[in-house]
Formats: structure tokens, sequence, C-alpha cells
């Protein structure tokens, strides 16, 4: 396994430390959520806090299984499932009557989202291919150059 480079390591580190935030603030403003007349509002709880370092904490550790080359599998069903299910939690403020509406939404921006985010693993993987064959081909003309 290859070391990261500096630059790879900052931005490993702005990567690793910003997902844990965005998880952490996607946690305690869900504890928050408080049903009203008008539908739903943020209401701070004594949960938030520690909802936050739940949040925060649980994307840190899935980052080290990631970085120690553990398998994935059942750290990321977990952390998808989370998210899922903080996601779908405000439907429950929806109107009945809007639901279905709303539904077709969520369903139609969750195909885009994963379209997108199967483009940006093709074009990773395509890029990683590349610079594979660029070493190969590197190396294969140092051979050269020396038997020459």
């Amino acid at each position: 396994m290859k070391t990261p480079s500096d630059p790879e390591q900052t931005f490993l580190k702005i990567v690793r430390y910003a997902s844990s935030l965005g998880f952490g603030v996607m946690l305690a403003t869900a504890t928050m959520l408080r049903s009203t007349r008008a539908g739903f509002s943020f209401e701070f709880s004594w949960f938030a806090p520690v909802a936050f370092l739940i949040g925060a904490g649980t994307a840190l550790g899935y980052w080290r299984l990631l970085a120690r080359g553990t398998s994935l599998l059942w750290p990321s069903v977990g952390m998808l499932f989370l998210g899922g299910c903080v996601f779908i939690a405000p439907l429950r403020f929806v109107p009945t009557e809007n639901l279905v509406s709303v539904l077709s939404g969520l369903i139609c921006a969750a195909v885009v989202l994963s379209f997108g985010g199967f483009m940006i693993f093709r074009l990773i993987r395509a890029i990683n291919e590349g610079e594979r064959l660029n070493a190969e081909r590197e190396a294969a003309e140092a051979g050269e150059d020396e038997a020459r």
C-alpha cells in the first residue's frame, strides 16, 4: 500500500474532519426537530450536543477503519442506514395529502444523486487506471533505456 504524500494527507484530513462535522450536525439537528402547527421547527434540546458528538465520533471511527484498510461493508451499510433514517425522519411532519408529491421528489433526488455518485466513482476509477498505465509505461521505457 502506498503512503499518501503531504498534499494527500492534508486533503484526507480536511475530508475526515469535514465529514465528521457534517455527520455530527446532521444528527444534532435531527434531535432538535419539533412538530408545530406550521409543520416543524427547531428547538434546542440537551441531547443535541450529545448527538453531535455521537455523529462526529461515528464518522471519525469510519475514517479510522478506512485508514486501517479493514472491510467497510457493514460500517458503510450502518452509515448509509443512519443517514437515510435522518433524511427520512422529517417526513413525519408532512401532511398526508402532500406525502405522495414529497416522496416522488425524494425518489427523483435520490436517483439523480446516485447517478452523480456513480459517475464520480467511474471517473476516479478511470483516473487511477490511467495513472497505473502511465507508471507501467514509464517503467518499461526506463527498462529499455537501461538496456541500451
